[in-house]
């Protein structure tokens, strides 16, 4: 029953540790994924970055 317990104790944090870090790596991915522009954005990005270059 003790060994029971103290397994279970040194689980906890463990599993506190692995949701933290899939936690992490959700929000990184989610940061980091490419976004889709609307078509009026996308038009507006191009006629802005063609802009730029002339100057």
């Amino acid at each position: 029953m003790a060994l029971g317990q103290l397994k279970e104790a040194m689980e906890e944090p463990q599993q506190k540790s692995m949701a933290f870090i899939n936690n992490m790596h959700s929000q990184l991915r989610d940061l980091t994924r490419p976004t889709m522009l609307a078509p009026d954005e996308s038009a507006a990005d191009a006629t802005s970055s063609s802009e730029c270059k002339s100057r």
